[in-house]
Order: structure tokens, then sequence, then C-alpha cells
């Protein structure tokens, strides 16, 4: 019994040692993390819409809201590296200052929309680089601010009256505009209206809608381009419109020329000589086998003559004529041309009969006038006098007065 109580007194003994001891040497507590600096950055830019190759000012704001001194390093665009040459948007503020513990600062930071810049509502994430001691340690920290940038396409204020409403429609068209309205100019002016104005109405969208999306399959299967034309560029916008203004006028310029080829060669004048007259009258694409002779009147003012037409074909008025023998030819010699080259009233050989008057072996005068009232015009043909000429007689006439 004597020794159970002097076990339990051992182990009271040790336990209470045990707790003083624990009591004197308490266990170290671990070192508290250094709390970062509060900071506030703020961007507002100066306007949201800018072309390409402009700049805008954004006013910038950094507050320090924290008791720790921070060194503000730089201000820049978010994204792609703006030194690189496809970079849509450039723009990079070096501060390198000492911003103290409740204070703010304010900056400009200009940023440039490049010519790669893309036409629409843009974002931009601007990021504010800074660096603060963590104990004896330098930590560089980042702030993000968001502006919104929407670059305009040229001419967007000017679209606005066109037909469709948006630069976009408008640039669509742009290559197709200048090809319609050339070819109107050069048209019309072949067709003898002058040098009118021309003009796109909103019947010529479709048509020019429909050659843009072409032209558009055109310029990416040739040019095999992911974007558009860049007309931000002069030289590419001079360019379209020159080619433009080029390929709608071929059409009607070729067309033109054929015309005034045609006129030089089968084209009446009024001082048409005898042998031009008969050569054009009988040769002519526009001849027919039956000559009509018509009446009517220019004002108050009645004309008769032998309907013939330009090639362009403008009505005029001609006269009928009378075939004699040239200089040296013998009765025997015109009869047998006369049973050479006519059938009657019928010509046999027209070319021939042309290349035997243009040679002199035969002459031609004219037999039955152009009527003009009760005047004879001693003019084989009458051509700008009848401009508006309203026909209201024909009468079926052979050309040639009858040969004996």
């Amino acid at each position: 019994m004597c020794g159970l109580w002097l076990t339990i007194a051992g182990w009271s003994t040790c336990a209470a040692f045990a707790a003083s001891g624990s009591r004197a040497t308490p266990s170290p507590s671990p070192t508290p993390a250094p709390s970062p600096p509060v900071i506030e950055f703020l961007a507002v830019s100066d306007r949201e819409l800018v072309n390409r190759n402009e700049q805008v000012e954004v006013s910038i704001i950094i507050s320090n809201k924290s008791d720790k001194a921070v060194q503000l390093l730089d201000v820049s665009v978010a994204g792609k590296n703006p030194s690189a040459q496809d970079a849509p948007f450039a723009g990079n503020l070096a501060i390198n200052s000492e911003l103290k513990p409740f204070t703010s600062d304010s900056r400009n930071l200009t940023i440039t929309a490049t010519k790669h810049a893309p036409f629409t509502q843009n974002k931009l994430l601007l990021m504010l680089r800074y660096s603060w001691n963590a104990g004896t340690q330098p930590v560089t920290s980042m702030q993000s601010a968001t502006i919104t940038l929407t670059v305009q396409r040229p001419f967007e204020d000017e679209a606005k009256g066109f037909p469709g409403g948006t630069a976009a429609f408008l640039y669509f068209l742009l290559p197709i505009i200048p090809a319609l309205l050339s070819y109107q100019l050069v048209e019309r002016y072949r067709k003898g209206e002058g040098w009118r104005l021309p003009t796109f109405s909103s019947d010529q969208i479709v048509p020019a809608f429909f050659l843009a999306v072409v032209l558009s399959f055109v310029i990416l299967a040739v040019g095999k381009r992911k974007g558009g034309i860049d007309y931000s560029n002069w030289k590419v916008f001079a360019s379209v419109l020159g080619i433009s203004l080029g390929v709608g006028a071929f059409i009607p310029f070729v067309k033109l020329l054929i015309d005034i080829y045609k006129n030089r060669t089968w084209g009446f004048k009024g001082n048409e000589g005898g042998a031009e007259y008969l050569r054009k009258v009988l040769l002519s694409p526009w001849t027919t086998p039956k000559f009509e002779w018509v009446t009517g009147k220019i004002g108050r003012v009645t004309w008769k003559g032998l309907l013939l037409e330009q090639p362009s074909g403008a009505k005029v008025l001609g006269a009928t004529v009378q075939i004699f023998p040239g200089e040296g030819m013998d009765d025997e010699g015109w009869n047998r041309v006369k049973g050479e080259l006519f059938d009657g009233e019928v010509v046999r050989d027209r070319q021939r009969l042309v290349d035997m008057v243009k040679a002199r072996q035969l002459s031609v005068e004219v037999y039955q006038p152009i009527e003009r009232g009760s005047e004879a015009l001693p003019e084989f043909v009458a051509v700008g006098q009848v401009k508006g000429f309203q026909q209201s007689d024909i009468e079926v006439r052979n050309l040639f007065r009858p040969l004996t």
C-alpha cells in the first residue's frame, strides 16, 4: 500500500515539473506576410470615334490608397506588341516616378490607330506596371483599365445620304460606281446626248450590288487576301477609282471608235459628192432593196426626198439620180454597160457601178432633187437640216431614173 502511494506521488511530481517547463519556454509565432498597396487606375479617352492613322489622347489617373510608396513604371496597350508592323493600336507611356502614399498622379497617353486597326468597335486594355517593396524584395505588379474606340471608315458621314446609308456599303460598291458612271458618260456622248453629268440612282443598286459581289470574289481568288481593299491608303483609293473608270468606259469607248469608223465610212455629209453618195446609198450595211420617197414636215415646212439612214440610226433625205456615160464612152459601150449593170430599174452589180462612177467611166447627177417647200435643193443629201423630220406619206420609188 505504501508502494502504490509512492508511485502516484512520483508521477504527479513529474507532471508538475513538465507543465512548469512548458510554460517557461513558449514556441515563436509566424512572421505576417506583407500586404500589397491599393492602387486605383482610371482611363478616359477624349473621343470614341477615330479614323485609321489618327491619334487619341487618353487621360489616366493613378491613385495610391495605401500607406506604402510605389514606383510607377509605365502604361501600355495590352495585346499584340505595339511595335509590331501589323499591330492595330500603338501607345506607350514611360513614367518612372514615385507615387507617395495617399496621393494621385495624372498623365496623358497617346494611342494611335494604325492602318491595321479593324473597322469596328474595339475594347482596349491598358496595363499599368508599378513596383513596391515586399519586405526586402522588390515586387512588380500590374493594374488594368479599359477604353472603347470605334474605328470608322473615311466618308462615314458623307455616306449617310447615299443609298445604303453606311460607309461599309459605299466601300462595297465603290469599285462599281465609277465604272457605271463612266459608262453612262461615254455612252451618252456616243449617242449624241453630249457630256451630260451621269447619275447613280437606287434603281442601279441591285446590278451594282451583284457586280460588287462578283468583284469581291475575284479579288479574294486572285489576290488571296483575307481582308478587303484598304481604301484608307490614298494610292489604293486612286488606283481603284482609275481602274474602275477605265473598265466602265472601255466598252462604250470601243463602240464610240466603231461608230466613228462607221460614220467616216458610211455616214452621209451635207456636201456629199455624187460618187460618194452613190457608194453609201448602194453599199452601206443599212441600205434597203427598195427606196421610199417620203413626205413630211419640219415645223411648218414640208420636205420631200428619199428616206435614208445614218449608221447611228438618224434619218436623212436624199435625191434620186441619173446615170450618164462618161467621157469617151460611145453608144455601143454605153449600151453594153447598161445591159451588164441594170435589169430594167434594178442594179445587177452595185459594186461595179460604184467603181465605174469613181473611175469616171460613168457620171451621176441629181435627177429628182430634195424638196424644201417649193425650193429644190441642189445637194445629193440633206443631213442637219432635217433633224426633227415628221414623216406623213410614203411612196416606193427607184433610186435611178429609168435608163433609155
